[in-house]
């Protein structure tokens, strides 16, 4: 379209996100380090049950495998190198484990801060989703297609497993998790492994699908975490020190 001397141009390949939405990526490393720290310190504080006493080397271990669960299975399934071998995250793991071996204060000012659950939530989430995309990508690139023209289960299992693996370590805990029913971990992670795979397919850009996983991610477990249904002037729960006698 002109006007006047000047012409409009349209892009057709522009992003559907607006640049700010790019830091979900974590392309950063210290933001990228920042989210995995507070990553497995979410997890590490969910494992621990009594404060009063320092974390052991079994909590530890299942530290391990509960924060990189996903990580350990689908490389396995996929051949590839499992998480625990990079020396990142296993750096950072250490340093949260130091944290709250030595400073179990700061996980009890976790438990009861609203504002600490907010962003830790929203950095939790963010890095959660570039687990997920990264292992649908990597998966694509490893499975061949069989009865399609195209991978099209195979790469979604493996991104539900690298979105919730860690939910089913250690592996003495089998299936016991979906006793009652998928969680709400297993079934976005379903969701957005799916939803994502499919974008794809569509032919949809790469970098807009990994913001929209992650949004959906952040957005579902705030949606969690506030409880939206709640009665109004309800007060909101947030995770308290469990008691030994639990």
């Amino acid at each position: 379209l002109a006007f006047g001397s000047k012409q409009a141009i349209i892009e057709d390949d522009a992003p559907f996100f607006p640049s700010p939405f790019s830091v979900l990526l974590l392309e950063g490393f210290e933001l990228k380090v920042m989210c995995l720290f507070m990553y497995i310190f979410v997890n590490m504080s969910r494992i621990r049950r009594d404060l009063s006493s320092p974390p052991s080397f079994y909590t530890f271990a299942t530290l391990v495998v509960s924060s990189f669960g996903g990580g350990i299975i689908v490389p396995v399934l996929l051949n590839l190198p499992i998480v625990p071998f990079n020396d990142l995250s296993i750096t950072v793991l250490i340093v949260v484990f130091a944290v709250q071996h030595y400073f179990p204060t700061v996980v009890e000012v976790y438990r009861q801060s609203v504002l600490l659950h907010f962003f830790s939530t929203i950095m939790f989430q963010a890095y959660r989703a570039t687990v997920l995309t990264g292992v649908v990508l990597k998966a694509l690139d490893a499975i061949s297609p069989s009865f399609y023209d195209f991978a099209l289960f195979g790469p979604i299992m493996c991104g539900t497993l690298g979105g919730c693996g860690g939910g089913f370590m250690p592996l003495s805990k089998g299936l016991e998790p979906l006793r009652n029913g998928a969680n709400a971990s297993v079934m976005t992670a379903l969701i957005a492994a799916t939803a994502f795979r499919v974008w794809l397919l569509k032919g949809g850009d790469v970098v807009d699908g990994k913001i929209g996983v992650s949004l959906f991610l952040i957005g579902t477990a705030l949606y969690g975490l506030y409880d939206l249904n709640r009665p109004a002037g309800s007060s909101i729960k947030i995770a308290k020190s469990p008691s030994k006698q639990e």
